[in-house]
């Protein structure tokens, strides 16, 4: 028989650090803003573009707060 020190259940498990999670974040944040700006391409050429408009300007706000952040 193996000791018990050596069980994976008595391993700690691997959380997830800050930088992990900023990852995941930021890729959620950018599928997020890739879809706004896609429906909001697709209501313009319907003729309503105040989706886009919206999602452009938050897009630079973010990415002007972010860039500026570093």
């Amino acid at each position: 028989m193996r000791p018990a020190a050596f069980s994976r259940l008595n391993q700690p498990s691997r959380q997830l650090t800050s930088r992990d999670m900023k990852l995941i974040y930021a890729c959620a944040i950018w599928l997020g803003m890739a879809a706004a700006i896609g429906v909001g391409i697709v209501l313009a050429v319907k003729g309503s573009p105040w989706l886009l408009v919206a999602s452009l300007l938050g897009f630079i706000v973010a990415v002007g707060k972010i860039g500026c952040a570093h």
